[in-house]
């Protein structure tokens, strides 16, 4: 459990120090049902490209989330984004991160849980973006069981 946690913050300090993008979301965890179901708060950071292939730019990034059922999640990964004109943007993320349930909470298996996210924004006002995203959280099957549980997010996000 603890490995896991300094594994992801080796990760997150090894992101390059470059121009970002900071992501607020509020949404709603456990769209299937079968879960807890809990109000969710995440913050992410995703850095500029690194490398492009055409349009999509690829990057790192470091994330965290919190639910109002104690669930808590932090990991760090690959990050991609498609300009979609000049307003509109898709992005994604495959990350890496520990994950530990509250009382309350979900237990999806295993303390090392991979979280992929898809989402699409609009620039609202230069810089500020709203969006979209929705998010997978799963243990791949390296865990005893593996329910895995989905996340609805609102985003802001912000250039710096």
């Amino acid at each position: 459990m603890r490995l896991a946690a300094v594994l992801v913050l080796a990760l997150a300090a090894g992101t390059p120090a470059r121009a970002a993008d900071f992501t607020l979301g509020l949404g709603y965890d456990d769209l299937s049902g079968e879960g807890s179901g809990a109000a969710t708060v995440g913050l992410q950071v995703t850095s500029e490209p690194i490398w492009q292939l055409g349009a999509i730019g690829f990057g790192l990034g470091v994330a965290g989330e919190a639910d109002t059922a104690g669930d808590l999640w932090a990991g760090a990964g690959l990050t991609a984004g498609l300009p979609l004109g000049d307003a509109w943007r898709v992005g994604g993320s495959v990350m890496a991160g520990f994950y530990a349930f509250g009382d309350g909470g979900d237990d999806l298996g295993s303390d090392l849980e991979f979280r992929t996210r898809l989402g699409v924004s609009r620039e609202i006002r230069p810089p500020w973006r709203l969006g979209l995203a929705i998010e997978h959280k799963s243990n791949g099957g390296i865990g005893e069981i593996n329910p895995g549980i989905e996340t609805i997010f609102v985003t802001l996000t912000r250039p710096f």
